[in-house]
């Protein structure tokens, strides 16, 4: 029932040690029906059909979706917009710090598989300047599937790579290349992620790896051995299973051990070595570290989170914005909330006010912006953008469809602020204690309180 309608979230959090560095695995398995009227009800009363504008700092995101399955809409805070189904994979390198959604692309599919991990970045890359990779699975006949393209580029020039595919032993095997050293996407440490199937009863492949290695293998179907036909049950892993090698390094051999087809992930790497600290969506090497990248999120540095049901040119003005001063052309919004002229508020407030070396809008105003400050809590309610000067008291009103009632009368919109010329900004200012910080932030994000250290 599950393989043919769906219904699978399965999250498995890795033990940092142990599986150092990857960090977190998530099955997806879903079904959105176009007449199923639970839908409307469902996405408008719990969740959304996808995950809305969040941010990420200090590690990647690969999400890769099945073939023949249906995958997610992208959109960022860099004004890239993509999708990606049918074997493709989003290899998404957050570093120091953005913001994305992923919604199921349910305009053009119903059946949706994918498999989403966290992958751990060296300490020295955890602030590199973000990237995405598009990986796309080999054109078949020679035509690419139009179910994957980038329909916006953005700031950030995607990088587009192909996933291998290989079938061996007579069609037998077929492994698919994510990433290896020599195809699929370029890594920031050592590794190999496969997507490895075995057609048939008894049909063994082996994987070179490197002594020291870390390896996971998860099963999604059918019954693997890793100890050739005659293995002790120990040694066999059945669907749904997750095994763990030894970091003995050689040969990994994977034996289907069942008629059909036996499908596994296979994930090797090299373990970074580096303390991990992480809470929510920040995955860094201390607390310290950690308590760093909620606030510069707070601050708005990691740009201003978009309401997801945003049409695509609501969505870009609120990542882009064109200098009306020297006439250049727009530019996303990587850190922070814009001006006019291109820069944004934290910039500001150091001192450095134009957007260019054309551009007329001195440093004259970098003091008007410090009214604005660096604790103004922006990005804290993902579903609301706040416009100064626009929106009046209607902000208030969303404030009580989002916050606990103690909290609703702690908000205020500053509709009277004194605005530098030309100056659109979307901003609340949340006047709470530090307590009232954390209650508020559980609150909304109840999902993102676990924490873990080495």
């Amino acid at each position: 029932l599950e393989a043919s309608f769906g219904g699978r979230v399965c999250p498995m959090q890795f033990e940092p040690i142990q599986s150092d560095p990857f960090i977190l695995l998530v099955h997806h398995r879903h079904a959105f029906r176009p007449l199923d009227f639970f839908r409307p009800l469902f996405s408008a009363a719990i969740l959304p059909e996808g995950f809305p504008a969040h941010p990420h700092r200090g590690f990647e995101t690969i999400t890769y979706v099945l073939p023949g399955r249906g995958g997610l809409r992208h959109r960022d805070s860099f004004g890239c917009k993509m999708r990606y189904a049918d074997g493709a994979c989003q290899w998404m390198t957050a570093g120091d710090g953005m913001l994305h959604e992923e919604m199921w692309d349910v305009d053009a599919f119903d059946n949706f598989e994918l498999y989403q991990l966290w992958l751990n970045l060296p300490p020295a890359k955890k602030r590199m300047a973000p990237r995405v990779q598009l990986l796309s699975p080999e054109a078949s006949g020679g035509v690419a599937s139009s179910a994957t393209a980038v329909e916006r580029e953005g700031a950030m020039r995607v990088q587009r790579k192909t996933i291998a595919c290989r079938h061996l032993r007579g069609g037998k095997v077929v492994e698919r290349v994510l990433a290896d050293g020599s195809s699929g996407a370029e890594t920031q440490s050592d590794l190999k992620i496969l997507h490895v199937e075995l057609h048939g009863e008894h049909v063994t492949h082996e994987l070179d790896v490197a002594d020291g290695w870390t390896v996971i293998v998860y099963v999604r179907r059918g019954s693997v051995s890793f100890g050739g036909v005659s293995a002790d049950a120990a040694s066999v892993a059945t669907t749904y299973e997750t095994a763990y090698m030894s970091r003995s390094g050689g040969a990994l051999q994977l034996t289907s051990m069942q008629h059909g087809i036996s499908d596994v992930l296979v994930l090797a790497g090299e373990p970074i070595g580096a303390p991990v600290a992480a809470q929510g969506t920040m995955v860094m090497n201390t607390d310290a570290q950690v308590g760093e990248a909620l606030r510069d999120y707070q601050a708005g540095f990691f740009g201003v989170p978009w309401d997801h049901q945003l049409p695509d040119d609501a969505w870009i003005g609120n990542v882009t914005t064109s200098c009306n001063a020297c006439g250049d052309d727009p530019a996303p919004s990587t850190h922070g909330v814009r001006y006019d002229c291109g820069k944004v508020i934290h910039m500001m407030i150091e001192g450095t006010a134009a957007c260019g070396p054309k551009c007329s809008v001195g440093p004259e105003h970098a003091p008007q912006a410090q009214q604005f400050g660096r604790g103004a809590i922006l990005g804290l309610f993902d579903t609301v953008s706040w416009d100064v000067g626009r929106q009046g008291n209607s902000g208030k009103k969303e404030a009580h469809k989002l916050l606990p009632r103690p909290y609703v009368n702690s908000v205020s919109v500053l509709e009277e602020t004194p605005r530098v010329p030309n100056l659109r900004i979307s901003m609340v200012a949340v006047a709470l204690t530090a307590q009232h910080i954390l209650d508020l932030y559980a609150a909304l994000h109840p999902q993102w309180q676990w924490q873990w250290q080495w």
